[in-house]
């Protein structure tokens, strides 16, 4: 996998599913403002709101839970 940074790998996953930044935030039970500003790659996520987001993208996609929180720890560490 190329090395991207977690607003650029959002991106993505949200694109590939199909989902709209409320959608995810709605499915995640956190706000639709923080995924802005995460899409934005205006802040950086904790631990537990990329756990939510990578839970809910699961539940839309039918992908692996872990497979996805790994993807996503790995392109916000590039980004470190």
């Amino acid at each position: 996998m190329m090395q991207q940074d977690f607003s650029t790998w959002l991106r993505v996953e949200l694109a590939k599913a199909n989902l709209k930044q409320v959608e995810i935030a709605k499915c995640a039970g956190i706000s639709p403002n923080t995924i802005h500003k995460l899409y934005q790659g205006r802040s950086g996520p904790s631990v537990l709101i990329l756990s939510y987001i990578c839970r809910a993208l699961a539940e839309k996609t039918g992908q692996a839970e872990k497979d996805l929180l790994y993807a996503a720890i790995c392109s916000y560490m590039a980004a470190q």
